[in-house]
């Protein structure tokens, strides 16, 4: 027997949900009280607004709406039968379900990372995980790859092979990221692949620095990431999230929660997950309310203390390529050592960017950490080697 909820009244998914798991157990009732002979009907797309377990309006939301409606229905009885779900790839319930034709496709490419994170968040099995990056003996992690179409200047300096190789797109958009060529087989991923030493590792940039629209940290943006993950698996070992700047009034809460997702559904895909930002926390931009600093430090510890993260890299750049500024945030609660008191077994696993325009600057920037470490910040800062970044 299949209960489906959808499309009924006082059935909506994410607002009756304890109705919804009243029927199903009295459903099992019926049938003799035998879970495994009842499954849960859910709606992918094609129903009514307010009943679509995935609605591509609000992807964040998706993220969470059949999780939560299984775990309330689980935590009722026992021996829960599975679920059942209603799909039409011809779907016109939604005017977002297209393709790069127009031709209305039903989401379908968008349901296999709807369904694992389903799967996930009820106790299935991720996909096993390669070790990170080991700190090279040389120190010497790796570069940030800077897309041919921004011009032959850009890339200022391009250093040799590493054991890490970044993709960088310069955007939280996915669609800004593969015109940069960082989609699997683009122009860049393939530079990344040429610049990797023998079993190095790809990873595929998410976000900037920049205090706009196409690098904002938001709940879509990180949703639209998880959904485009399953076509980077195969492809990419990492995903780095640049994590430096987020609209001016966005919410923690929602926002620790949203990456919280999106690394655990990094791990259940096989990824493993550098998290980056300016310095020691994100920078407030000019113009921005007095109370931003304050919410991006509450966000940053909350990533930092995530055990899900392999390596945290903080950005040291200096302006003219030549020297790195090793300072924190400016008006930031994060300092030095809230690093290496919030990263679980932090050694090893803090691994500095500079800015660097050849290899005598990067060898020059290096010395400059290391006499830090002797005098003013904690050792870990110089235990995990180093990060290249080679652009403007």
């Amino acid at each position: 027997m299949a209960i489906q909820y959808y499309n009924n009244l006082k059935f909506a998914i994410g607002v009756d949900d304890d109705n919804i798991a009243k029927n199903y157990w009295s459903a099992v009732e019926d049938m003799g009280g035998d879970a495994s002979k009842v499954l849960l009907g859910l709606c992918f797309v094609d129903c009514n607004d307010g009943f679509r377990a995935y609605d591509p309006s609000f992807p964040a939301k998706s993220q969470t709406l059949a999780p939560n409606l299984l775990k309330n229905v689980m935590s009722k009885g026992k021996g829960f039968g599975g679920v059942m779900i209603w799909a039409n790839p011809q779907s016109k319930k939604s005017s977002k379900c297209k393709d790069a034709s127009g031709k209305e496709d039903g989401c379908f490419p968008q349901m296999p990372a709807w369904l694992d994170t389903v799967c996930y968040s009820v106790g299935g099995t991720p996909a096993p995980t390669p070790p990170p990056p080991p700190v090279p003996e040389d120190g010497y992690n790796g570069q940030f790859m800077i897309p041919a179409q921004w011009g032959s200047a850009s890339w200022k300096y391009k250093g040799p092979k590493g054991p890490i190789g970044i993709c960088f797109g310069g955007a939280s958009v996915i669609q800004l990221n593969t015109d940069a060529g960082c989609a699997p087989g683009g122009d860049t991923y393939q530079v990344t692949v040429d610049m990797l030493t023998k079993g190095g590792q790809k990873f595929y940039d998410f976000g900037g620095g920049d205090a706009n629209a196409k690098q904002w940290y938001t709940e879509d943006l990180l949703a639209k990431l998880n959904d485009y993950m399953d076509t980077l698996v195969g492809s990419y070992e990492g995903i780095i999230y640049d994590i430096e700047t987020f609209p001016s009034d966005f919410n923690p809460t929602t926002m620790k929660s949203a990456l919280d997702l999106s690394f655990s559904m990094a791990k259940s895909k096989g990824f493993n997950i550098i998290a980056s930002t300016s310095y020691t926390s994100p920078y407030t931009p000019g113009g921005y309310p007095s109370d931003y600093q304050q919410r991006v430090d509450e966000v940053w510890k909350h990533v930092m203390a995530n055990p899900e993260v392999d390596i945290f890299a903080p950005q040291f750049y200096g302006g003219d390529g030549k020297t790195a500024n090793i300072v924190e945030t400016s008006g930031s609660s994060v300092k030095f050592t809230t690093w290496t008191s919030t990263i679980q077994d932090s050694s090893g696993r803090i691994r500095p960017i500079f800015k660097a325009y050849s290899w005598q600057y990067y060898e020059n920037q290096v010395a400059q950490m290391e006499q830090k470490c002797q005098c003013s910040i904690p050792d870990e800062f110089c235990q995990g080697g180093y990060l290249l970044w080679g652009g403007p």
